[in-house]
């Protein structure tokens, strides 16, 4: 087997995403609110991309659009990168691969 088949085998990218066990909005709870956003009444939605391992756990987290609060932006990727659990990536022969997934999550107080 040739070395360029080999690195082509290795760089073929997933074919079918990682998917989320649970919705991330359920995997953050009002308790989760940073205190000093809380305390500001700071709200908004925050737009990132997990990096998925063969696992289903996240290695990284990158915001894409920040809700305008530093705060919200960091517990966002902090929450998730220790709660969010997927059905990992899978390569053309149906094997667990690395991924990525874009999602949001929205951050409200209640009225």
């Amino acid at each position: 087997m040739s070395l360029f088949f080999l690195l082509a085998i290795a760089a073929a990218p997933a074919v079918a995403p990682p998917v989320p066990k649970a919705a991330y909005q359920r995997l953050v709870s009002l308790d989760d609110y940073p205190a000093a956003a809380r305390a500001q009444g700071l709200a908004g939605t925050v737009r990132f991309t997990l990096q998925v391992a063969p696992t289903g756990r996240v290695t990284a987290c990158v915001i894409r659009a920040s809700s305008g609060t530093a705060l919200l932006d960091a517990a966002t990727c902090r929450l998730l990168s220790s709660r969010a659990r997927f059905h990992p990536a899978r390569d053309a022969r149906g094997r667990p691969t690395a991924g990525s997934a874009n999602g949001q999550l929205t951050w409200s107080l209640p009225r």
